[in-house]
C-alpha cells in the first residue's frame, strides 16, 4: 500500500514520476512507455498532448499529478489509444522526454541492433527444424549460456532421463515399454 492507495505496477514507487507507465496505443497489442522524469518532461509533454486537461496548471508539479495519478494515466491511455506508436514515439522523444515504442516479439527477434547479443538464437527441434528460441539478455565471461538444441517432444528423452538420471538398465526401460507404462 502506497498512503491509502493498493501498489499499481503501471506506476513509478521510487523516485515520483507521474506519469510514468505503459499505455496503449490504436492497433492491437501497441503499447507505449513514458516517463516524466520532473516538471519539465512534464510540461513538454503536455505540449505534445495540446488538450486542455493536460495543459492544466494544477497538473504542473509532480506532487498534484501523483495526487491525481490514476486520473493522469487514464488519460495518457484515453490520448495514446487514438494514435500510433511510433508517431507518439517521435513526438514525444522530440520534446525531449523519455519514450519508448513497446517492442512485439517479431520487433525485437529482428531488430538488427540486438541480433549480435545473440539473444534469439536457432536451434534445431526434433519436429519442427531449425526455430528461433528465447536465449539469456546476459553474457558471464567464465560461464556464458548456450542453448544446444530445442525443447524435447514428448517423451523424447525417456531413455536417457530412465538411464542416466534415474539408473534403470535398457532392459527394465524395455519392459516398461512393452507393458504400455511409457
Amino acid at each position: 500500500m502506497r498512503g491509502d492507495r493498493a501498489v499499481h505496477s503501471n506506476h513509478s514507487a521510487y523516485v515520483p514520476m507521474v506519469p510514468h507507465g505503459i499505455y496503449p496505443c490504436l492497433d492491437d497489442d501497441s503499447w507505449v512507455a513514458i516517463a516524466c522524469r520532473d516538471d519539465r518532461d512534464w510540461a513538454a509533454l503536455a505540449g505534445v498532448i495540446d488538450e486542455p486537461w493536460a495543459t492544466d496548471t494544477t497538473l504542473a508539479s509532480v506532487a498534484a499529478r501523483r495526487a491525481e495519478e490514476d486520473e493522469v494515466d487514464a488519460a495518457i491511455a484515453a490520448w495514446t489509444a487514438t494514435r500510433q506508436r511510433d508517431d507518439i514515439v517521435a513526438a514525444v522523444r522530440a520534446a525531449g522526454v523519455p519514450v519508448a515504442a513497446v517492442l512485439r516479439p517479431p520487433e525485437r527477434c529482428d531488430d538488427e541492433s540486438l541480433a549480435a547479443t545473440g539473444l534469439w538464437p536457432t536451434v534445431a527441434h526434433t519436429k519442427h527444424g531449425a526455430v528461433r528460441v528465447d536465449g539469456l539478455p546476459v553474457h558471464l565471461s567464465s560461464t556464458d549460456w548456450q542453448v544446444r538444441r530445442g525443447g524435447p517432444t514428448l517423451g523424447e528423452d525417456n531413455e536417457r532421463v530412465l538411464t542416466e538420471v534415474l539408473g534403470l538398465t535398457s532392459a527394465e526401460v524395455g519392459r516398461l515399454a512393452a507393458e504400455g507404462v511409457i
